[in-house]
């Protein structure tokens, strides 16, 4: 297998080991990615285990980087496990601290913005839904352009809610 088919956490944990990069923030990463895994491979319980283990060393290490995608990763096992209105809520919050800390127009609340508006659906909130991916489709075309993979993301969520 070639170094680019490797997952982003394979690769993190590549360059960890090789001591390129050592501090918490990276390990913290490999570990959300690793609860991301989890939901995609239908283990939500596990992806919860490992993001409620590390959600301390999130708490204490001061990146809000790390809080938001701990926070995306972890409203949607909510969501997963069937914990709607608990997924809804860290959804929220994981917006209102990608805004606070990065603007309203930045690639991480954007981001979270996308995650919010991907759980309303998925909870039946259609119109929500297509109100806050649309409105997050015009932002990231004007500010990331039209073939920025978040853009294309985008797109289809948007096209999975029933938007053209």
């Amino acid at each position: 297998m070639r170094f680019e088919e490797h997952t982003a956490a394979e690769r993190l944990q590549y360059e960890l080991g090789r001591g390129a990069a050592d501090d918490d923030s990276t390990v913290l990463s490999i570990e959300i990615a690793r609860a991301i895994a989890q939901i995609r491979a239908n283990r939500p319980r596990d992806a919860l285990d490992i993001l409620t283990r590390i959600q301390p060393r999130v708490e204490s290490c001061g990146l809000a980087r790390i809080h938001v995608d701990c926070r995306k990763a972890m409203s949607i096992t909510l969501y997963c496990l069937g914990r709607l209105e608990d997924a809804q809520q860290v959804a929220d919050d994981a917006v209102e601290l990608a805004r606070d800390f990065f603007g309203h127009q930045s690639e991480t609340a954007l981001d979270a913005m996308c995650v919010q508006g991907h759980l309303l659906g998925m909870s039946g909130r259609v119109e929500e839904a297509k109100a806050t991916v649309s409105h997050v489709l015009a932002e990231s075309t004007r500010v990331l352009g039209p073939e920025h993979h978040m853009t294309r993301d985008t797109e289809r969520i948007l096209l999975m809610l029933g938007q053209p």
